[in-house]
């Protein structure tokens, strides 16, 4: 469902990219570098790991991320990465999620599409790398009544990741973000990997 969204966005950005070039014909792109902060929300799917390890639970996911450039092409980034709906085989009444609440770095080494003062830009050498840590939670919660209260175990967690923000225009991008999150809480340490559609924007 990610890739045919993203593949629709992408039709569409090279379908405006002439009528972007015609307006900015002879003029030279200026850089957005008074940029020094970004919002980004992301929203995709992932997989949590079941008792064994060896069987995945799939669950949807959230991003919240703020971050603050450093450099050109370096940011500090504060990651807010939720996984929930995954499935319990202890307890098929209740779904699983998990956490993790980090801050770190990103690095961007040929920018990002909101950079650019055109109205449409299409990049594809624009990627980005990221790792961080921070807090991680790990909760249970049950189906049959919205208003339950999850149980919840805290510790500690780290997050890594890789993004391609290939579409932007005038102080935003959109991109699909892969990260891995390590949460240890409650006495054992459990991976859960997604894939998200990021929107960013430049303030």
């Amino acid at each position: 469902m990610l890739l045919r969204l993203f593949t629709c966005l992408t039709v569409v950005a090279i379908a405006t990219q002439a009528w972007a070039d015609d307006a900015t014909k002879g003029q030279e792109p200026a850089k957005n570098e008074r940029a020094g902060l970004s919002l980004a929300l992301g929203w995709g799917g992932g997989a949590l790991p079941e008792n064994d390890d060896d069987m995945f639970s799939s669950g949807i996911s959230y991003v919240l991320q703020a971050g603050f450039r450093l450099t050109p092409s370096l940011w500090l980034v504060f990651d807010n990465r939720v996984l929930s709906g995954a499935r319990n085989v202890d307890d098929p009444t209740r779904s699983r999620g998990q956490g993790a609440f980090t801050s770190g770095l990103k690095w961007a080494p040929f920018g990002v599409a909101g950079d650019d003062d055109r109205k449409w830009v299409i990049d594809p050498r624009r990627f980005s790398i990221m790792g961080g840590a921070g807090l991680g939670v790990r909760s249970t919660s049950g189906h049959d009544h919205f208003f339950s209260a999850p149980e919840n175990d805290y510790g500690m967690a780290a997050t890594g990741g890789a993004g391609w923000m290939p579409i932007g225009g005038r102080g935003w991008s959109l991109g699909l973000e892969l990260t891995d999150s390590l949460v240890w809480a409650g006495g054992e340490g459990r991976q859960h990997v997604v894939s998200d559609l990021l929107l960013t924007v430049q303030l």
